[in-house]
């Protein structure tokens, strides 16, 4: 075999073994990133737990009462009246309420798991501290799962789609993560589910699996026999915003 031959196959194997030794760099920088994304919190997360932390159940308790008595009032519109249930002369038929998220937090802490039993659910003893954050147009859910086979914050992105025409709203899921590992929906509905199921509550379970398709609800509210219909629910920085009409 010629001398230049030789030289080309050994530049080529050069190149295959450098090529090679790349892939197998970039294959064990990636795994070891996506172990340290599965080992981390969401940053959302971490900081509406530090903030809810921060409050003592008292005063917990005391805003989500404030905020459960606000929403019913702005919700029905029934601060439209003054004290002598005359209406305002400056009362408009359209609003949008702003819901911090701090406060929703602290409903979440204080007021869930009754608002939930009302409804016979029973959250499953895995879950806990729930969270509520916003990640630009996204709204977003996490709590801590500690069973046998994880012992991590698993959240979920979703947004909410209304059209008041068709008297129709659909909630959404955006997106799933492990810590901060993104991981199929599939793979977080499926838990859920599982951990329902087990429990004996068929119904929520059932929930669960609509999730995947959308979850469809009507946008009209019946607050003390005062109609209001829901035109738009967005994230926004620091919370929720809801567009409402009245009917």
């Amino acid at each position: 075999m010629s001398k230049p031959v030789e030289k080309i196959k050994s530049k080529r194997g050069r190149r295959i073994r450098a090529a090679l030794l790349l892939t197998l760099t970039a294959l064990i920088w990636i795994a070891l990133w996506s172990w340290h994304l599965y080992r981390s919190e969401p940053t959302g997360w971490q900081q509406a737990l530090e903030q809810a932390q921060q409050v003592t159940s008292e005063q917990s308790d005391q805003v989500a009462q404030d905020l459960e008595n606000r929403m019913a009032a702005q919700l029905s519109f029934a601060d439209r009246y003054d004290e002598h249930g005359r209406p305002l002369a400056n009362h408009s038929p359209q609003r949008t309420i702003h819901i911090p998220a701090d406060q929703i937090n602290l409903w979440i802490r204080q007021r869930l798991p009754r608002w939930l039993a009302n409804r016979k659910i029973t959250l499953p003893p895995q879950l806990g501290r729930i969270c509520f954050w916003t990640d630009g147009e996204r709204m977003v859910l996490g709590a801590f799962v500690n069973d046998e086979r994880l012992e991590r914050v698993v959240s979920v992105a979703m947004y909410v789609e209304v059209d008041p025409q068709a008297n129709d709203a659909v909630l959404r899921l955006d997106g799933a993560w492990i810590g901060r590992l993104r991981v199929p929906l599939s793979v977080c509905l499926d838990m859920l589910r599982a951990q329902l199921e087990a429990g004996g509550q068929t119904e929520a379970a059932q929930a669960v699996r609509q999730l995947a398709e959308g979850y469809h609800f009507p946008p009209v509210l019946d607050i003390g026999g005062e109609i209001s219909r829901c035109t738009a629910i967005r994230a926004v920085d620091d919370g929720l915003e809801i567009d409402l009409r009245q009917d």
